[in-house]
């Protein structure tokens, strides 16, 4: 009994091992026949006997294919046919991460268990290098990323008439390798070339050689034809370098037209105010148009000056207080907003983080004021070409990306212009043309930077097109910035305003009295908050009053102005005292708008290796 139990024993063991081998997905032999034309392209066809068990292959095979080398689409690829079994089966045909994957098979149908004939033709153009002694084929024949064992792999390779094949060196292994472990053959007077991998190759080895012929074979491509190969090869970085200069151009050309400010000329220093501009307005005019949170502060101090408020510090925080006196009418429009939203608070303003809602509505009443009442009257800033200057820049980005990013998946493409977004809530929350374009090139930098980045990381980008991406936002932000234009009475007032700005700066206040010192500084320092120049203006304050006081002309007992209660301060101090008083105070201002949530290398002479040169690729089963 124990002898047929052994034999059985054996029996099923032979069998197991036999089934387990059989189960054994793999390609058992993969025959490329390639035709070199007399342009240097390709005529192949890929003859590949699979075993299929189900597993990976289910519904057929796909072959992978590079469209780029190093960042070069490496010719045109045409799909000519495909069969399985000798009959035609449905293909598929998707790029993704620099290749194009071909599907082979049916989704609704499985593939039997067994031996099947895969039968793949395609053409690719401009395939042979041209060297200084010597044309030649380096080809990756069958690729170095299946996802099976080859057992046989083999190609034979005609060239073009007339063509005699000089030297030939095959390469095996994985990527990388320079074994040379095959069978090479020249046929037919060396017009056809025939090798051969001496074994199987194992998951991720490939077979891939090299063959050299006498130059004048093939017509190698003229200056011209170099030339329309770059824009083929290359349509990003051709989409960058051209489009980008020619955004510039029109940019700079629509400035030149549009928007070209004359300097100022000659700036006489005045020892007053422009009659009729609050400090508010002159740094709207200075700012061509734009409202700071410094021109709010010094609105509010000049409300203090002429009595309608009382400013209080404790620490860090602060408050503003209305007194008991009405408006007569004659406040400029942005110290009246001020003074109205502080009667409807009916409590003090305080300014500080915790109170970040409050200050932000009234910083947004105080802008919109100031932009109804004055709008564009002293500088035009042709919002409408700045707007259009973000479109252009980000139709660009999104065709640089488009053609850089082909075959990738749609995420790479749609996450970068999610920015968008921000100048879309702009305009939503009723923002002005010149808000939403401004926003518009911010969103603009913001896009560049994700597409920047996720190109890199996929390999995508050339320099060109990188560059392309950084130069958009830059330009765009050189257009916003100079493209607006002073109007008469703009460059008239700015004038004045610049002439009391340097006024401010270093200015020797003159008076017989100390009183009358403070008086003038009192007057002057809402310009200079407004203006940017209060602590240049404290500083002459204090030389004056130190001055005075050494020559024994004025008193020395501490002072405070009314409107302002805080930290006493005497004699020569109260300057620098007050305008670092004030400095703080639009620093919490700020904090609570900012706080909150072709040719190549050779396959000879030591350049050659398995996977390197045309071709390549892989595939698997699905």
């Amino acid at each position: 009994m124990l002898f047929p139990f052994r034999t059985l024993s054996a029996l099923l063991l032979i069998l197991l091992s036999a089934a387990s081998l059989h189960a054994d997905e793999r390609i058992r032999s993969f025959i490329s026949e390639i035709t070199i034309d007399d342009a240097g392209g390709l005529q192949v066809i890929e003859t590949l006997d699979v075993q299929a068990e189900g597993q990976r292959i289910r519904h057929g095979i796909f072959r992978d294919l590079p469209l780029t080398k190093d960042g070069i689409r490496w010719g045109g690829f045409d799909l000519v046919e495909a069969t399985m079994d000798g009959a035609p089966v449905d293909t598929r045909i998707q790029r993704r991460d620099g290749m194009i994957r071909i599907y082979l098979g049916d989704e609704d149908t499985v593939v039997s268990p067994g031996e099947h004939r895969f039968r793949l033709r395609y053409d690719v153009e401009r395939q042979v290098r041209f060297l200084d002694d010597h044309d030649e084929l380096y080809w990756n024949v069958t690729g170095n990323a299946w996802a099976f064992r080859i057992d046989r792999a083999a190609a034979r390779i005609s060239l073009p008439d007339g063509a005699v094949a000089t030297e030939v060196e095959t390469f095996t292994g994985p990527l990388g390798s320079r074994e040379q472990d095959a069978f090479e053959q020249i046929e037919d007077g060396g017009g056809t070339v025939y090798v051969m991998a001496d074994g199987a190759l194992d998951w991720h080895e490939g077979l891939t050689t090299a063959i050299a012929f006498p130059t004048g074979i093939v017509t190698r491509p003229s200056v011209i034809d170099r030339i329309l190969f770059t824009f083929r090869d290359r349509p990003a970085d051709m989409i960058a370098l051209f489009g980008t200069l020619l955004l510039g151009a029109a940019l700079w050309l629509i400035w030149r037209r549009k928007g070209k400010d004359a300097p100022l000329g000659r700036i006489r220093l005045r020892s007053t105010p422009p009659e009729g501009i609050s400090p508010a307005l002159a740094q709207y005019i200075r700012a061509n148009g734009g409202v700071t949170n410094s021109a709010m502060v010094a609105a509010t101090i000049n409300l203090g000056v002429k009595g309608f408020v009382v400013i209080s510090q404790n620490d860090t925080t602060w408050s503003v207080t209305r007194t008991g006196k009405t408006n007569d009418g004659t406040l400029p429009v942005g110290e009246a907003a001020i003074l109205t939203y502080l009667d409807e608070l009916e409590e003090p303003l305080v300014i500080s983080p915790d109170n970040r809602k409050a200050v932000l509505a009234l910083l947004d009443v105080f802008s919109a004021v100031m932009r109804d009442e004055h709008g564009e009257t002293f500088h035009i800033s042709h919002a409408n070409w700045i707007f259009l200057a973000g479109v252009g820049g980000y139709g660009l980005a999104f065709a640089i990306m488009w053609q850089a990013l082909a075959g990738q998946t749609w995420l790479l493409h749609i996450m970068p212009a999610l920015p968008l977004a921000i100048p879309l809530l702009t305009a939503l929350v009723g923002g002005t043309l010149r808000d939403v374009a401004l926003m518009l090139g911010i969103a603009l930098g913001i896009s560049c930077l994700m597409w920047l980045i996720f190109g890199a990381l996929a390999g995508a980008l050339g320099l060109l097109s990188g560059a392309g991406l950084i130069a958009l936002p830059v330009i765009f932000a050189v257009f916003a910035a100079r493209i607006g234009l002073t109007t008469a009475t703009g460059r008239a007032h700015k004038i004045e305003i610049e002439g009391f700005r340097r006024y401010l700066s270093a200015a020797r206040l003159k008076g017989r009295s100390r009183r009358n010192a403070r008086r003038r500084f009192e007057a002057f320092l809402p310009y200079a908050i407004a203006l940017g120049v209060e602590k240049q203006f404290a500083g002459a304050y204090e030389d004056a009053l130190t001055r005075a006081m050494s020559r024994g002309r004025v008193p020395t007992h501490v002072w405070m102005p009314p409107w302002y209660h805080g930290t006493n301060m005497n004699g020569g101090s109260f300057g620098g005292g007050i305008s670092a008083a004030c400095q703080a105070m639009t620093s919490g201002v700020n904090a609570c708008t900012t706080s909150g949530s072709g040719s190549g290398s050779s396959g000879f002479s030591g350049g050659g290796f398995s996977g390197g040169g045309g071709g390549g690729g892989g595939g698997g089963g699905w």
